[in-house]
Parts: C-alpha cells; structure tokens; sequence
C-alpha cells in the first residue's frame, strides 16, 4: 500500500528545490519525498505553483538605510523579471512534461492493474497445476505398483510354462519309444475326429473290453487301474492347471480394462496363456492315445 503525502511536504521539498537553484519537477519531488501518488503529488506541485505565483514577498527593515533599500529593490526587481521570463519558459515545458507524465502515470497504473490480475491467475493456475502433478505422481506411483505384481505373476506363469515343458519333453521321450504304436492310433484319432458317432461307438467297445479283461485276467485289471489312476491324477493336474490359466485371464482382463497402459503386456500374456492350453490338450490328447494303444496291447493276446 502506498502511504499518502501532505500538501506540506510538497511545498516544503519545492521550497527546498528552489532554495538551492535545482529544476523542480514531480519526479524530483517524489524522489525527494520517497513516497506516495505520483497524481497527488503532481495536484499538489500544481497547487503550489499557483500559490506561488500570487505571492509577493516584501522586504522593509528599519535598520537598513534608505539607499540600500533602493538598490536592493532594483536588483530584486531585476531578478524578479529574470526569474519570471524562466519561470514562464519552464512552465511551458513542465507543463508539456507533466501532460505527458500523468498520460504515462495512467497507462503505467492501467497496466500494473492488469499484471496484478494476470498474477492472481497465474497463481492459481498455478495450484491447479500442483494439484494435478500430485495426482499424477500418485497414479503413477499405483501404477508401478500394478506392474510389479503383473511382472511377479509373468515370472509364475513363465514358470508353470516351463514345468510344462519338461514334462512335455518326457513324455515325448516316452511317445518316440513307441512311434509305430502311436502312427496307428493317430489315424484312428483323425477318423473320430471326422466322425464323433465313430468316437462314441469305439469309446463304448473299449469299455466292454476292458471289462472283459478286467474278468479274465486279474493283472491286467491292476495295471489299467493303476493307469487310469495315474490318467486321473493327471486329468486333475490338468484341470487344476486349467483353472489356474482361467484364473490368470480373468485378472487378466480386469487388468485390461482398468488400466489401458498394460493392454499390449496383458494381450501378450493371453496369447501365451492360449498356446499353452492348446499345448495342455495337445498332452491330454497323447495320453489318452497312450491310454487306448495300452488297451489294445493287452487286447492283442486275447485275440490271438
């Protein structure tokens, strides 16, 4: 806030400036003041001017001798006119200057009004900003957080994944021992794919069968239920592997359709998931052509 100024202090400060011969202006007021309006102080300096103008300022003393006095008279009228001629000329001047400062003061006041404005939004677009920087550094935060447990989970998957793998690599190891056996069963398995009445038909006589040999011979009955036994666990292990893979998807998709960022990884991770289904049913398949050449192995006496 500016503090006001006194018409005093200005006629004491243009006093003063004129005492010692200096060029009176409202910037040299101010700067001597050093406070205040400059519309003020230039009302004020104006005021003076006027005062000044009218005032007369006589000299008698009884001391001083009559012919001092007329000297002193004439020499003061001399300065007078002097004193006046440049005070006209001066005034001409200030007053073009003081036309233009008080133009510059308005436009300066107008503008500074306006910066005033511009900051007070500036601040507050400048908390708006912090605001929304935090919230930014929290989502983000949250999201590094989901991507650590997303990246926990891939190494679980990739894990399962390789577990699968070798287990796939021995029984492949088992299938290529027995490659004649199974080139037979998997044309028999083309045929049932073509034909599911087929399947149904040849799924039917191999329980009968199996029933027969359960009756006939003891020990084969031990080892086709020690096989289906080792199927069913196998069967569970698969069914559990299963569950977990669909586990996995439906967190999966919820992860895609809360967070858009992780939509390509999670994409990723489903198609890893699918290949290893189709690699799980591929296994499931060869076991139950393991499980029907062993039927038809321990059919083959009988028939002979």
């Amino acid at each position: 806030m500016e503090k006001l100024v006194q018409y005093q202090q200005v006629h004491d400060v243009c006093e003063k400036l004129l005492t010692e011969g200096r060029k009176i202006s409202t910037r040299a007021v101010y700067s001597e003041i050093g406070q205040g309006n400059m519309s003020t102080i230039l009302k004020y300096y104006q005021q003076w001017r006027k005062e000044r103008s009218f005032k007369t300022e006589p000299q008698s003393t009884s001391l001083v001798s009559a012919s001092l006095i007329q000297l002193l008279d004439k020499e003061l009228r001399q300065i007078i006119d002097y004193n006046t001629k440049q005070a006209t000329e001066r005034a001409t001047e200030l007053r073009e200057r003081e036309e233009e400062a008080t133009e510059m003061l308005i436009k300066t006041e107008g503008e500074l009004e306006e910066l005033r404005e511009k900051n007070k939004s500036l601040k507050q677009l400048h908390e708006k900003n912090s605001e929304l920087l935090e919230k930014s550094n929290k989502e983000c935060s949250e999201l590094k957080a989901i991507k650590e447990q997303y990246h926990t989970q891939l190494i679980e998957l990739k894990a399962l994944a390789a577990e699968w793998t070798d287990r796939n690599k021995k029984l492949t190891e088992q299938l290529q021992e027995k490659d004649k056996a199974l080139s037979e069963v998997t044309k028999e398995k083309e045929e049932l794919r073509k034909n599911k009445e087929l399947l149904q038909n040849q799924n039917i006589e191999l329980k009968i069968r199996v029933d027969d040999l359960k009756q006939q011979n003891q020990d084969t009955s031990k080892r086709l239920q020690t096989e289906e036994a080792h199927c069913s666990s196998l069967r569970k292990e698969l069914e559990e592997a299963i569950a977990k893979y669909r586990e996995r998807d439906v967190r999966l998709e919820e992860w895609m359709n809360n967070k858009k960022t992780l939509q390509e990884q999670l994409n990723a991770s489903h198609e890893e998931n699918i290949r290893l289904r189709t690699d799980c049913n591929q296994w499931q398949q060869q076991v139950v052509g393991l499980l029907q050449k062993q039927l038809d192995e321990q059919k083959a006496p009988r028939v002979q």
